[in-house]
């Protein structure tokens, strides 16, 4: 089922491997590595069911606008996974600059990069850490798929119907 790989995706893009620190006792950071390790199993797993869907799934990322902003929704090893099993995922050129990931990282990974916002807003799926503004949201067709915080104390009314409107997975 397509509907699958959306659970998977949000698990996919909302568990990540634990931080390499030394601030950790050793016997937390071996059960974070250990459960870690579980996850990417599972991941594995829910990955290869992606490749009977019969098509290849597009994911977007877009450069963040926010100001404050530094991270970007997916680095070169995520991307390198992904498009292992067949996702193509566009990315908006410079995108991981702000995080210190260069373009070559991405293109290097099986990225395409992408001058052009509104095709990666085009994209099955459209992963961001900010949610998208007004101008952002315009860009969406119906029945898209959007994988981003939901920062409710700052969301406008105008966002939210957007979304409504086209019938926006979020």
């Amino acid at each position: 089922h397509p509907h699958y790989f959306f659970h998977f995706l949000f698990f996919f893009l909302m568990i990540r491997r634990p931080p390499r620190s030394t601030l950790f006792p050793y016997t937390t950071l071996f059960r974070s590595q250990k459960l870690a390790s579980d996850a990417t199993v599972q991941t594995s797993e829910l990955l290869q069911e992606v490749g009977k869907i019969g098509r290849s799934i597009t994911l977007g990322i877009p450069k963040e606008k926010h100001h404050n902003e530094k991270r970007v929704a997916l680095t070169p090893h995520d991307v390198k996974l992904l498009s292992g099993f067949g996702f193509k995922i566009f990315i908006e050129e410079g995108a991981g600059n702000q995080a210190f990931f260069s373009d070559n990282q991405y293109s290097e990974s099986g990225a395409i990069l992408t001058p052009d916002v509104k095709k990666v807003f085009r994209c099955d799926v459209v992963t961001k850490i900010a949610f998208p503004d007004v101008e952002e949201l315009k860009l969406f067709n119906k029945g898209q798929t959007l994988i981003s915080a939901l920062d409710l104390p700052h969301l406008d009314l105008e966002g939210l119907r957007y979304l409504f409107e086209k019938k926006v997975n979020a």
